[in-house]
């Protein structure tokens, strides 16, 4: 049984009662984000915070995707790195470096 499909109420309950083609009897102002939690913790600092397993698991989570997106950076910079490194060290770079140097120095005249 889910309230929110019933045609029939069963429940007394006030949360479930239908007004209108809306299931609850009211709407949730601030969800729960880790944004949200982060301000809330800031705001809220005391020796001792006590967290529900929704928050520390949304924390988590958060933790969990920015653990990826650095690991994603690293690769990229790693690749670029590699990139500029043949670069330089090609024959092309070395036989033209003393064109580069003229040139930059020109232009500092």
């Amino acid at each position: 049984f889910c309230p929110s499909v019933s045609k029939v109420y069963y429940w007394a309950n006030e949360y479930w009662s239908k007004k209108g083609s809306y299931q609850h009897n009211f709407e949730i102002e601030d969800y729960i984000t880790s944004r949200n939690l982060i301000k809330s913790l800031e705001s809220n600092i005391k020796d001792k915070n006590t967290l529900t397993k929704e928050e520390i698991k949304l924390l988590f989570n958060d933790i969990d995707a920015l653990r990826d997106e650095a690991n994603a950076l690293n690769i990229a910079r790693d690749y670029w790195d590699r990139q500029i490194r043949g670069v330089r060290n090609s024959t092309s770079w070395k036989l033209t470096s003393k064109l580069r140097n003229m040139r930059n120095r020109g232009n500092n005249d």
